[in-house]
């Protein structure tokens, strides 16, 4: 990799990994996020014990939140990085989308309409039924949802983290702000 192809990388992985830590950041069922890593490409974030089904969609939102994050600040994503993250997402919708609450919930969120729809079908060798891809384009829309309200806060994010490489929790709050749940 040359330098410039290097530094695109790392503005990547930073992009991914701000949209891990917002979402995080401002979950419920995330009991503490610990820090974010450029150069792990990692989030810790620790969640709470499964509660209600609604953590299986905050969690799938919180995995494709990297996607959504890498589409704010580059129209699109690789899927390279977000491997993990689409087959945790996809396990999460599919236990999800048997739960009372999936169709309530469903009926409440526009999933992404043209050109920010994904093909999740496509994403994986064994194509998901309708329904998980349903679940999957819902969360992917809460997600970017969250990004565009917190774009301000994604950006002060995503460059303090370009710039140090890891970012600690109070570091996280001074740009953030407050967590809105308590843990």
């Amino acid at each position: 990799m040359n330098v410039f192809e290097r530094l695109l990388y790392a503005k990547r992985i930073a992009a991914h990994e701000t949209g891990h830590v917002l979402l995080a950041w401002f979950s419920s069922y995330v009991r503490e996020v610990a820090w974010v890593s450029l150069e792990k490409s990692k989030t810790a974030y620790f969640s709470l014990p499964r509660g209600s089904s609604e953590f299986l969609f905050d969690r799938a939102v919180i995995c494709l939140a990297g996607i959504a994050g890498e589409a704010a600040v580059f129209g699109r994503f690789r899927s390279g990085p977000a491997a993990g993250d689409l087959l945790t997402a996809r396990a999460c919708a599919e236990e999800y989308r048997r739960t009372p609450d999936c169709a309530r919930r469903l009926g409440r969120i526009k999933p992404p309409g043209a050109p920010m729809t994904l093909d999740f079908a496509a994403m994986f060798s064994d194509r998901p039924p309708p329904e998980v891809c349903r679940v999957l384009d819902c969360a992917y829309a809460a997600a970017r949802d969250k990004i565009i309200s917190f774009r301000d806060a994604f950006d002060r994010v995503h460059q303090m983290l370009l710039d140090k490489k890891e970012l600690k929790r109070d570091e996280i709050a001074a740009l953030f702000g407050p967590r809105p749940w308590a843990p």
